[in-house]
């Protein structure tokens, strides 16, 4: 989760997709504040892939991914929920991936449970 990767200038490509993703955000409701952290969380995980191209990005990959962030000193309930959500529509939406509409993205509660001990109602998320 290298943050200096967010940070840098963006290619006229780059802005493109960001601008599409948060066009995406909207249509899941999600604007303002919430959609520049909805937006960083995304970039945090892309940018950090170091030269994995996100369209080869696997299920087992996002997993382990959680996992590490789940572990994360200091990280919160709400952090982690952020970011699944962010991801699930980044993976649904951005990608040519087949697994995302298959993924059991309720399982980050699994997660949830492990790392902190708690259970999120996540019917109100999905």
């Amino acid at each position: 989760m290298a943050k200096e990767h967010v940070k840098r200038k963006m290619s006229g490509k780059e802005q493109v997709f960001w601008g599409k993703y948060a066009e995406k955000l909207a249509k899941y409701g999600v604007s303002g504040r919430n959609a520049e952290w909805h937006v960083r969380r995304a970039q945090e995980f892309v940018y950090g892939l170091d030269g994995l191209k996100l369209n080869a990005v696997s299920s087992a990959y996002l997993d382990s991914y959680l996992d590490v962030l789940g572990r994360t000193p200091g990280f919160k309930v709400w952090q982690l929920r952020q970011v699944i959500y962010a991801l699930r529509i980044l993976f649904l939406e951005m990608t040519e991936l087949d697994w995302p509409a298959a993924y059991d993205w309720k399982k980050g509660s699994g997660r949830l449970i492990r790392h902190f001990g708690i259970q999120l109602p996540w019917q109100a998320v999905f």
